[in-house]
């Protein structure tokens, strides 16, 4: 499996994955049991009592005080970077405060796999009231963005958080069936368009060419995404636009064409338009559908003019294979 890709378009949605999910864990007991590996990632971690391996993203979740845990991995590359921003509470602050985030307080930690790894503290502001969160990163063949959130205070002591985050160990590199086994969704990768990554909660991202992390944006991109609970804005159409534009890359875009479009069994609807990223004027596709349970799926496609006429006839037959999996 190739390193798992982050695209400067795919930021806010990374932010996303990593403050909509939560975490918790139970010290007292913690390491009288035994790691866990987590599906989708190359972490294995000791849950936290009630905690249980989660069915659509890589982690776990306590359905009964709604806390998560969740795990979203980088580029081993990314390592440098994210190590710098969990060093300094301003330093996160900045990079997320869009996104709500706001890191009181950092702490020092070795895990008992010798790391020594800094765990932010803070608060996750939303529409409805807020979430105290916790997060780290930890070193090893993928960078790993550890993230935990709960609904209330007085759920688990100081020290059974740290606990938690202390049992979180770097592991092997996992396979591209293994990503694609925890997304809700089927999808066949048509060549030369390749894997690169699952933004964990997220989803997919497939490109063309030969650099993994697409650091200039000069390859096409294919990113596959869905959202739980999705609550319908009106209509359709209206929806799909929120959630293009809920992704900086796209907020400014110019939606050219908009017609209805069948789409992961169901009928869905499809925009054509151009966007901006980094100064340089690229065109992008998206399509959307809400299925089963308010899941909803979206596919966006970027390129420039060029390739959109050259990989487009390539995207609509990996459109075509989207299906939402039959226990979603």
């Amino acid at each position: 499996m190739r390193k798992q890709v982050i695209y400067s378009v795919l930021c806010n949605l990374i932010v996303c994955a990593l403050i909509a999910l939560s975490s918790v864990a139970a010290a007292s007991s913690a390491f009288a049991q035994e790691a866990q590996p987590i599906l989708g990632t190359t972490l294995s971690a000791i849950p936290p009592k009630n905690f249980k391996p989660a069915s659509d993203f890589p982690g776990f979740i306590d359905q009964s005080v709604g806390g998560t845990i969740v795990v979203v991995e980088l580029p081993k590359e990314a390592f440098d970077e994210y190590s710098t921003l969990f060093s300094d509470t301003k330093k996160l602050n900045r990079k997320f405060a869009r996104a709500g985030i706001q890191m009181s307080r950092v702490v020092s930690l070795t895990t008992s796999g010798g790391q020594k790894v800094n765990l932010a503290q803070g608060i996750h502001k939303v529409s409805n009231g807020q979430f105290d969160m916790w997060a780290a990163v930890y070193k090893g063949d993928m960078t790993a963005l550890v993230t935990l959130k709960l609904p209330k205070k007085g759920v688990l002591t100081t020290s059974e958080i740290e606990s938690f985050f202390e049992s979180v160990r770097p592991g092997r590199v996992v396979t591209a069936n293994e990503f694609l086994s925890i997304l809700p969704y089927e999808v066949s990768v048509v060549e030369p368009f390749r894997m690169v990554g699952t933004p964990s909660a997220l989803g997919a991202v497939l490109t063309v060419g030969s650099d993994d992390l697409n650091r200039n944006n000069l390859q096409p991109t294919i990113m596959i995404f869905h959202k739980a609970g999705i609550v319908l804005a009106g209509d359709l159409d209206r929806t799909a636009e929120i959630e293009l534009r809920s992704t900086s890359s796209f907020r400014d875009s110019d939606i050219q064409k908009r017609q209805p479009i069948r789409f992961a069994g169901g009928e869905g609807i499809f925009f054509e338009g151009v966007t901006t990223l980094k100064g340089v004027t690229k065109k992008f596709s998206q399509r959307f559908v809400v299925g089963p349970r308010s899941h909803s799926i979206r596919m966006v496609v970027v390129g420039d003019k060029a390739q959109m006429e050259e990989f487009g006839p390539i995207a609509d037959r990996i459109s075509s294979s989207v299906a939402f999996k039959k226990n979603n």
